[in-house]
């Protein structure tokens, strides 16, 4: 586990009586519980940076509620320490994150569009997909929080559809050269956290998916 953000100052930029009363709460309970040390500067870093590297197996509702507990330390923060809770949207210009969404309404958005201007575009794991570039598609996700990655090929394999965004277009917390060294997965993820509920991106589609669609559309 990297220690960089255990050991930053935390107590600068909030009492530690503010810091006592963010890992007072419930949510918190089982990880504080796991922390045996008095300083509670030190505490409160180490069980943030547990609850980071627990997203990156995972991102449950549970660490989102976690997470936002930390946000108004971290918000004065950012400025200061950018290469632990920024985003870089000059080296990582784009952001990707598979998944699997409705056909129903896939096929809708697709019905609206030209079907000529679908480009194909190969990821760098022999995976093509079709991108409709004249138009974005707005997505709206469950959660309030999600995993994005900088790292297209590795975001392709968590579904048929790949969600592409510009980086600078929308909120994004945590560096991911950072996320990665804490990771306890062996992969090339390099993730982030989109902060949103709704977020312009543009629409990739497996090919084989997109061509069963259009196949679906013209029969009709």
């Amino acid at each position: 586990m990297s220690d960089e953000i255990p050991y930053l100052p935390y107590n600068q930029f909030a009492s530690n009586e503010e810091l006592e009363a963010i890992l007072s709460k419930p949510v918190l309970k089982d990880w504080v519980s796991e922390i045996k040390v008095d300083d509670i500067n030190r505490k409160f870093g180490i069980v943030l940076v547990h609850i980071l590297e627990a997203w990156t197996v995972e991102s449950t509702e549970e660490l989102i509620r976690a997470i936002r507990l930390f946000l108004p330390v971290i918000n004065k923060m950012i400025s200061k320490y950018p290469n632990i809770f920024v985003l870089d949207t000059t080296k990582y210009s784009s952001v990707f994150r598979g998944t699997n969404l409705d056909s129903d309404k896939l096929e809708e958005f697709i019905k609206l569009t030209d079907i000529e201007k679908w480009k194909p575009v190969k990821l760098k794991n022999d995976v093509t997909i079709m991108v409709y570039f004249p138009k974005k598609f707005t997505y709206k996700p469950h959660r309030s929080m999600q995993s994005w990655s900088v790292n297209h090929k590795r975001a392709a394999e968590f579904g048929e559809a790949i969600l592409i965004g510009r980086s600078k277009d929308s909120k994004f917390l945590m560096s991911p050269d950072y996320f990665h060294n804490i990771s306890r997965q062996t992969d090339n993820e390099f993730e982030t956290i989109h902060i949103g509920t709704k977020y312009k991106v543009w629409l990739g589609i497996e090919i084989q998916w997109f061509s069963d669609i259009v196949r679906r559309l013209k029969s009709k």
